[in-house]
């Protein structure tokens, strides 16, 4: 499962240059009629930048992601394929229409059993549905037709959410990437199912000038710590320990306001438990690798991995760095 879904090899994938050529390649597509899953031009969009965080190239991104409920899911296929391109695997034990059971196998060869069953998917509801007719429950679609796959997906799911979550931009807060199965309670399970219930529409998105920017006033200083607010929490940063003097000098030369600092803060924050950043200017070099097209993020996991970047002091990291963008860009 998921086999070949995603490629070993990160490739590039960032075909446009602005908002403007993103907006025009996504309408395009939409309107060739291929991703009826799709309501509008807008959630191709949507889809395409997700993938593209994702490492998943357009094409692939259109064809096994979603919008479910008002969020981006993906296929089971897909999450398994992007948990293998990071070096995951898994060995499928048992898999009945009453319960599946995998051996999911980490990054240095250890077998962790997930299993998940009809009871398990019964506690979470997603097997039936009320009946407003009949005015009785029903086995939903998926679940009567192929539940052996269905307890599959949702097996594959759980490990990967548990075993593999940073390959879901998961941050260990579980607010990572969902499967379309998962964000639609077990009534659809791909974007061909999904197509039969969405009515596209193929209307034509008219280009808008650009509207200019509002200057912005230069602020005198910023705080020392800056607090973002998200639905269940509130995360608090340390100005001084993620951001260098000059990308401090930056923000307040642009006037830019806390909560857009913030969100560059908790960025920063999500690299420390994989590469324990030991200062602001190494923060600073990590996220230009995960910005900057020239670089691939997959490569640079890779190297940091093989030379231990997270335990190696401060003038380490940074000559570390200096030597893979130089072969990189060599």
């Amino acid at each position: 499962m998921g086999k070949d879904v995603v490629e070993k090899k990160n490739r590039e994938i960032a075909i446009y240059n602005s908002y403007q050529q993103l907006k025009a390649i996504a309408t395009d597509l939409h309107k060739s009629g291929l991703f009826k899953h799709l309501a509008n031009p807008q959630q191709a969009i949507a889809v395409v930048e997700y993938g593209r965080e994702l490492g998943v190239p357009p094409m692939q991104a259109l064809q096994t992601m979603a919008v479910i409920n008002g969020k981006i899911g993906m296929e089971s296929k897909l999450l398994m394929g992007l948990a293998k391109r990071a070096g995951y695997d898994m060995e499928i034990i048992k898999n009945t229409d009453k319960e599946c059971e995998i051996n999911f196998i980490d990054l240095k060869g250890k077998k962790h059993k997930v299993r998940f069953d009809w009871e398990e998917a019964e506690q979470l509801g997603v097997t039936k549905k009320w009946n407003k007719e009949k005015k009785q429950y029903e086995l939903k679609y998926p679940y009567k037709t192929q539940p052996a796959n269905m307890l599959l997906q949702r097996c594959v799911a759980k490990a990967v959410r548990r075993h593999a979550p940073e390959t879901l931009l998961d941050d260990g807060s579980g607010m990572g990437m969902y499967t379309i199965e998962e964000l639609s309670g077990g009534d659809i399970a791909t974007v061909e199912e999904l197509g039969d219930t969405v009515e596209a529409e193929f209307e034509e998105v008219k280009e808008e000038e650009p509207k200019k920017p509002k200057e912005r006033e230069k602020r005198d200083s910023l705080p020392e710590t800056i607090e973002l607010q998200e639905k269940n929490r509130t995360l608090s940063f340390k100005v001084g320990r993620f951001l260098t003097a000059d990308e401090q000098k930056y923000y307040m030369d642009k006037g830019t306001p806390d909560n857009v600092i913030a969100l560059e803060l908790k960025h920063r924050f999500n690299l420390v438990p994989y590469y324990g950043p030991q200062s602001p200017e190494v923060f600073s070099e990590l996220r230009k690798i995960r910005v900057d097209d020239r670089y691939s993020w997959d490569d640079w996991k890779t190297f940091a991995k093989d030379k231990d970047f997270k335990n190696q002091k401060e003038e380490k990291q940074k000559e570390l760095i200096g030597f893979w963008k130089a072969g990189e860009e060599g």
